[in-house]
């Protein structure tokens, strides 16, 4: 039997479900619109953003980056994935060129962003389940800092298991 690489079992995973329908991006699984009740997780690279005490993300966590006049911050759509679907999804998207190590990934509903005034771009870029948040405060740096304050604490935690293995992937 072949070795294989692990970005290539990953590439192999998810191909193996996430199928882009003929005249879209996303993956059949997903509606172009993200609704209330999907789940949205973040990847958190910093210890110092975990609320170990709620078991919550920080909002500072959230704070959006500007980017070409805009300002979003990157999350992805993980309803239905598994634990090990999950970090399996962390180390493609979020750890692929090795600059980022995830400590832990936040979620919550993605009803806790669209309650604060914020909505979506479900860009599929890089990976199909990306989106951004938008609709930020364009002029006001304590208005978005408010708007991430008024959903962080939807956001819960999960440390990376001590051994987060990859999932089982068949050589067919």
């Amino acid at each position: 039997m072949e070795r294989r690489g692990w970005a290539t079992c990953l590439t192999t995973f998810f191909g193996r479900w996430v199928r882009p329908s003929p005249d879209s991006s996303l993956p059949a699984s997903l509606a172009a619109e993200i609704t209330p009740e999907e789940e949205i997780s973040s990847y958190v690279r910093y210890d110092r953003l975990l609320d170990r005490r709620t078991g919550t993300v920080k909002h500072q966590h959230f704070l959006p980056r500007e980017v070409l006049g805009r300002y979003e911050s990157s999350v992805y759509r993980t309803s239905g994935l598994s634990q090990a679907e999950n970090w399996a999804l962390i180390r493609l998207v979020f750890e692929g060129n090795g600059k980022n190590v995830a400590k832990a990934r936040a979620f919550g509903p993605a009803d806790a962003i669209l309650c604060a005034g914020l909505t979506f771009d479900a860009d599929g870029k890089p990976h199909a389940r990306h989106a951004n948040i938008i609709g930020w405060s364009q002029t006001d740096k304590h208005l978005r800092k408010q708007q991430a304050m008024n959903f962080a604490s939807a956001f819960r935690y999960e440390e990376r298991p001590a051994t987060a293995p990859l999932p089982t992937i068949s050589a067919q």
